[in-house]
């Protein structure tokens, strides 16, 4: 199942509604899936002693989907207002415009597809749950209110298995909102491209294995995937928006193969379980690396 980051000033959440909502949405997505194991990250889960940056860091870069719990707060704060940043750009990345499931929660001033606030326009702009009605009302009228949700997020988890789309260059919102530099056009590649959540699950294990430095290396000493390097964005962008374009446009032009996990094997051998695993994930039925390796050599 596809995990979800809960985005929200915590503020807002003194008298525990916005927890009882989230509750209230996993146990009917685990009922419509039938996933025992299903739940939406939010802050109140941090355990004792816990570093409460590094783990919401960790769950925000983990996360597939984005539910952000839109109040005027939430556009004062600096946190929610980074998190929905990084999601804008993770979305253009991966060419999609689905992966941010908004609740309106308390009404916003000036919140329209007009508003000054480019993170306010990028938000209004999509379909979002319009729930400012359900704060004060009866438990019942709260609960109706979750099931809907839930079932519009079900059928957004169904999304991500469809290819994505090539990224296309940022413009409006999302582009002064995050400031990305545009994704250099790739030739399309023959085959189908992996689900979302599988290239995010790449982009993930290449940033922990890699600095950038190190993965530009690791492009540039390949034939096939040299050319990938000059179609990376340059000065000032994060190492995830760089990992992201690097794996669209592996993707685009067909280069996540076997032997293009054999060479992540050979550069980090502690790690072969989870780049195996991977593999799996995005190569299911395909040449194994070992099969790609003995062509390779008899070639």
């Amino acid at each position: 199942m596809p995990t979800v980051f809960m985005s929200y000033p915590p503020a807002s959440d003194r008298g525990g509604k916005i927890s009882g909502l989230r509750e209230a949405i996993e146990e009917e997505i685990r009922l419509l899936t039938g996933d025992e194991e299903f739940s939406i990250f939010q802050d109140v889960q941090l355990g004792l002693g816990e570093s409460w940056q590094r783990r919401l860091a960790t769950e925000l870069q983990q996360a597939s989907f984005l539910l952000p719990i839109v109040q005027p707060m939430f556009f004062t704060s600096e946190a929610c207002r980074a998190e929905l940043t990084a999601f804008l750009e993770r979305e253009r990345a991966l060419g999609r415009d689905d992966l941010i499931l908004p609740i309106y929660y308390i009404d916003c001033e000036d919140f329209g597809p007009q508003a000054e606030d480019p993170l306010v326009r990028a938000v209004a702009g999509r379909r979002y749950a319009d729930c400012r009605d359900i704060r004060h009302a009866a438990e019942e009228k709260q609960r109706a209110a979750a099931v809907s949700i839930a079932r519009r997020m079900v059928d957004a988890f169904r999304r991500v298995s469809r290819p994505a789309r090539a990224a296309a260059p940022a413009t409006g919102p999302v582009a002064a909102a995050t400031g990305a530099a545009p994704v250099a056009e790739a030739a399309p590649s023959g085959g189908s491209q992996p689900a979302p959540e599988q290239l995010d699950a790449l982009m993930r294990l290449l940033s922990s294995m890699f600095s950038i430095e190190e993965f530009s290396r690791f492009l540039r000493f390949d034939s096939e995937t040299n050319a990938i390097v000059s179609l990376l964005p340059v000065g000032a962008v994060s190492p995830q928006q760089l990992f992201s374009q690097a794996v669209i446009a592996l993707a685009q032009h067909a280069l996540i193969d076997a032997h293009f996990f054999a060479r992540l094997i050979g550069e980090r051998p502690k790690r072969a379980g989870e780049i195996r695993r991977l593999q799996g994930m995005l190569l299911a039925g395909a040449e194994t690396t070992e099969d790609a390796e003995r062509r390779r050599s008899l070639g």
